[in-house]
């Protein structure tokens, strides 16, 4: 960037249109770390209020930026845990929570699941587990964030069966035992290496395996990143529905890193991507 778009761009921080001053802080992101940090040094003395909270805007904005990077990298990586990667999303959208309160309510709910199933806990003793802990799906087509967030649904014991789908099968990868999730139609389910069946909602039916019997139900085994993949899907979704530029921004932008798209978020339309023109 040219010393005097620079100069320019930081004047337009101080700007008395708020559209104005959001544009600039959109341009001064796409500039290099030590020339921003360089330039953000030499204003944080200033006593102008104004622009010293959009300079606070745009730390956070940086700041979030490298969070949201450190995520894209960890999701990307040919092996990323799927509990792991679930709770990385969640945070997407609840930013002031943290992992290590998600992570807290996880490790209750296996200790527990430990402690009521000594030995290696089988595909069955899930279904009775969870059953019995007061997990469920939702009985209708209701959308919402909360139902794709799973530190919300281990909280509240409540979500989408994709998610109850992630709790089960980590709660026996944890226990040492083999769990994909696969899908059959538009339901979500759980299969242990056996071939046995597992389906959360809205109760938690359980299938023993039959002869020939999974090709007649036309299940589909998904890898790990399909099923992050979807349960990002839908967050997107929920963020188009309540029109939000944060969620719409961050969960897209994170939807994009996880196909290796290159170009980022300039797949979103106007106003959410200030290069695309307004129809």
């Amino acid at each position: 960037m040219e010393n005097d778009q620079f100069k320019y761009l930081l004047e337009l921080l101080d700007d008395d249109n708020e559209q104005s001053a959001s544009l600039a802080m959109a341009e001064l992101l796409k500039s290099d770390e030590a020339s921003l940090d360089h330039c953000l040094r030499s204003l944080q003395t200033s006593d102008n209020p104004r622009l010293r909270s959009r300079l606070r805007q745009l730390e956070s904005a940086r700041r979030q930026r490298r969070k949201r990077m450190r995520m894209e990298s960890r999701i990307n990586r040919p092996a990323a845990p799927l509990l792991e990667t679930c709770v990385q999303l969640h945070l997407e959208w609840f930013d002031r929570d943290t992992a290590e309160n998600v992570m807290k309510q996880w490790n209750e709910l296996l200790s527990a699941f430990r402690s009521k199933y000594m030995q290696r806990p089988s595909l069955r003793d899930t279904a009775e587990f969870l059953s019995e802990a007061g997990f469920q799906a939702p009985l209708n087509d209701d959308l919402a964030a909360d139902f794709f967030c799973i530190g919300t649904v281990l909280e509240e014991k409540y979500g989408a069966d994709v998610l109850l789908c992630v709790i089960a099968a980590s709660l026996l990868r944890a226990c040492g035992s083999d769990a994909a999730i696969i899908r059959r139609g538009d339901d979500y389910g759980v299969m242990d290496a056996a071939g046995n069946l597992l389906y959360p909602g809205p109760d938690w039916e359980y299938k023993a395996k039959r002869p020939f019997a999974r090709r007649a139900e036309d299940v589909a085994v998904l890898t790990d990143a399909q099923v992050i993949r979807f349960a990002a899907s839908m967050l997107f979704l929920c963020a188009v529905g309540c029109d939000s530029f944060r969620y719409i921004y961050t969960v897209g932008g994170m939807l994009s890193a996880m196909t290796g798209s290159e170009d980022g978020t300039a797949f979103l339309p106007y106003p959410y991507n200030s290069t695309t023109q307004k129809s």
